[in-house]
């Protein structure tokens, strides 16, 4: 996936500081990552499973829309992989 922008409300960006602990830019580090896997969630949403540069291993859910020469992502939520999640991502 070719994600080209990203954005999300300020709430949100105060949710994944304050309750998970992650900053915007470890997202976009994700989903810029050569490594970072993509799936198809819920109700139209994506999880991207990846790592930041750091080594921190992050579950990104974000919806997509169209943009020049990509998707603009709109993140929902963030937070630390799951063992689920880590056995799911080491597969890949």
């Amino acid at each position: 996936m070719n994600i080209v922008d990203l954005y999300t409300s300020d709430w949100v960006i105060e949710k994944l500081e304050s309750r998970h602990g992650v900053q915007v830019e470890e997202v976009w580090e994700v989903l810029q990552s050569d490594r970072c896997r993509f799936f198809r969630a819920r109700q139209g949403s994506h999880l991207a499973l990846g790592q930041t540069d750091a080594g921190r291993f992050l579950a990104v859910f974000f919806f997509t829309e169209p943009a020049d020469g990509g998707v603009r992502a709109r993140i929902a939520t963030a937070r630390d992989m799951d063992e689920a999640e880590r056995r799911r991502f080491s597969r890949k």
